[in-house]
């Protein structure tokens, strides 16, 4: 159980960054780490399947900050964070969570999934505009209706 839960430092929310598009702390490029949270969110564990759609729906918000550790972890260097080339790159990091927002969104079997993904879908309709993902919205949004 986390002691400061709105504080992003704490464990759970260091976590939830490493699958931010960028500035997430971390070497591994998005698609691996889209890969890792489709996983988690398909968890049995419910826990780990909250946190995961948590994280997912951090992913969109992004972050204009880190904190920043030390270069050399137990005599080695930290490698460099993996970061999106161009706005093209970064649109397609977004093109791949609306992905995992609608295999969310047609899994029949879970209603929070569905809500979840419409949630998400929704909090986010201007910044998935403004990356061209209209299209992808529309579909999330009438998906099996």
């Amino acid at each position: 159980m986390e002691t400061e839960p709105d504080i992003s430092n704490n464990a759970t929310g260091t976590w939830k960054s490493l699958f931010h598009i960028s500035l997430s702390g971390t070497a591994l490029p998005f698609r691996t780490r889209i890969s890792l949270l489709k996983n988690y969110i398909s968890s049995e564990d419910t826990e780990t399947s909250n946190l995961a759609i948590k994280a997912l729906s951090e992913l969109f918000r992004g972050s204009n900050t880190r904190l920043v550790g030390k270069p050399v972890v137990a005599s080695r260097i930290v490698p460099e964070q993996w970061e999106p080339k161009d706005l093209e790159e970064y649109r397609e990091c977004f093109d791949e969570a609306i992905e995992l927002l609608m295999e969310m969104r047609l899994n029949q079997s879970n209603d929070g999934y569905i809500r979840s993904a419409l949630n998400i879908g929704l909090k986010n309709i201007p910044l998935l505009l403004r990356f061209g993902l209209g299209k992808k919205l529309r579909m999330l949004f009438t998906a099996n209706w």
